[in-house]
């Protein structure tokens, strides 16, 4: 593929379309500190790599396959785009999303997600702590993740107070909103921005937040003794049999009810903020 060639595939797939989403991508560049981004399902839309320096690509077609083998005219392309400094890195992988990835876990501070199924089950391990997880798919809700915003049309930003997007039954509006910016959403596009959060929360669906295995076993009342509020509480302990790792989660929501009076009450408990 020559760079006439790759401009075209381009642009009959993502400029002529309004599909580039260029002011979506400025706009998270903008508000959170995202720089390394990993794109599932990605086919030829190289658009992110304009905004963010280090981006990798992950799509099993054939036609991005081809596209991102002419290295050079991508790169070049890229570079005549790119707002940034620093030299783009860009990394293509061509296979289904969904099976391991050659990649470290908790290596990127962006995942994307548009019109490719459920990312985040097969991904979401490749995101750190506190990384964004920008996905169009109003339902794909997962654990290990918060929703912080939602992009909406119109170019207004939502908050949300449950785990859902504007159109999913909630969300309040921030005060006072992005000012309209050509580019970010076209009608009727929701985009969904959420928050990784602590891994351990997995554990209890059954994947290790350690080694991310799904050999993961659960008892009551399993390795030790556990007191709250000065007697024993009722607990639970799920266990990973690959790596050894372990969590134990109070079950008893009686005592577990009885903290926040103690804490406003005695002190002895604190509330982290």
């Amino acid at each position: 593929m020559n760079a006439k060639s790759v401009l075209d595939s381009y642009q009959t797939l993502y400029r002529d379309m309004a599909f580039e989403r260029l002011g979506l991508f400025r706009l998270v560049a903008e508000t959170y500190p995202c720089r390394e981004a990993l794109y599932p399902g990605s086919s030829v839309h190289v658009t992110p790599s304009f905004v963010f320096p280090h981006v990798v690509y992950v799509d099993k077609s054939a036609q991005a396959k081809q596209f991102f083998d002419a290295r050079e005219q991508v790169l070049d392309f890229v570079t005549h785009n790119r707002e940034y400094k620093r030299k783009p890195f860009i990394q293509f992988i061509h296979q289904d999303y969904s099976k391991p990835l050659p990649l470290p876990t908790e290596s990127f501070d962006l995942l994307l997600s548009f019109f490719a199924g459920r990312v985040a089950p097969a991904c979401g391990k490749y995101l750190r702590i506190g990384g964004i997880f920008l996905a169009n798919q109003r339902g794909e809700i997962e654990t290990g993740f918060r929703l912080i915003a939602a992009i909406r049309s119109g170019w207004k930003v939502s908050i949300g107070e449950r785990d859902n997007c504007p159109g999913e039954g909630g969300g309040e509006e921030i005060s006072p909103p992005i000012r309209p910016r050509l580019g970010i959403c076209r009608k009727g596009d929701v985009f969904c921005v959420r928050e990784t959060i602590m891994r351990s929360l997995l554990m209890k669906n059954g994947t290790c937040p350690k080694c991310n295995s799904s050999n993961v076993y659960f008892k009551p009342y399993a390795l030790d003794k556990v007191t709250l509020d000065g007697k024993g509480g009722e607990y639970a302990d799920n266990i990973c049999t690959d790596c050894g790792y372990f969590e134990t989660y109070i079950t008893d929501r009686e005592a577990l009810g009885k903290i926040p009076v103690r804490a406003e009450k005695l002190g002895d408990w604190k509330k982290v903020k």
